[in-house]
């Protein structure tokens, strides 16, 4: 069996790695001296974790959410996970299209300005999406060129219904 070192310090360990036939006497935690080297030469080197190819899943972009709530974005309505900002429903909407859009997701670059009321009835407030939680019965009656053009694959209508 050939043992070679992977040449990659991590925190100052140095993996061990097995080349052609394992030996079934190289366990996690244990070190086997290859042909021609002293036992000394990896004296104190233990292998600390097994090599693993696999990747590790993605982390979610958005908070816990048990359920989705209707929300209206000029005139049409849509499913979005609640709990979230309304900006990360955009992102739930078209992900790679608001992935890439400007915002700074911190209230500094004032891209994400949007018009909404709770329903009919109710006065139209101006809030930036990245600091508003969507709710049940939000209804989105103006949005932000940039937004706009991130929602883009939505084919949102130009206009809302009420001609504004």
């Amino acid at each position: 069996m050939n043992v070679a070192t992977s040449g990659v310090m991590n925190a100052g360990i140095t993996d061990i790695i097995t080349v052609g036939n394992p030996s079934p006497q190289v366990e996690v935690g244990k070190v086997a001296a290859p042909t021609g080297q002293s036992p000394s030469f990896f004296a104190g080197r233990i292998i600390p974790h097994k090599i693993s190819t696999g990747m590790t899943a993605p982390t979610t972009l958005f908070q816990p959410f048990s359920g989705l709530v209707k929300i209206t974005i000029l005139g049409r309505e849509f499913e979005v996970p609640e709990n979230n900002h309304l900006l990360r429903c955009f992102q739930y909407l078209a992900p790679e299209q608001v992935s890439y859009g400007r915002f700074c997701w911190n209230e500094d670059c004032q891209y994400c300005r949007v018009g909404f009321d709770s329903g009919e009835g109710t006065q139209t407030r101006a809030a930036l999406s990245c600091k508003l939680m969507a709710q049940d019965g939000l209804r989105v009656t103006e949005l932000s060129t940039e937004i706009r053009y991130c929602l883009r694959t939505l084919k949102l209508p130009r206009k809302t219904e009420e001609g504004t």
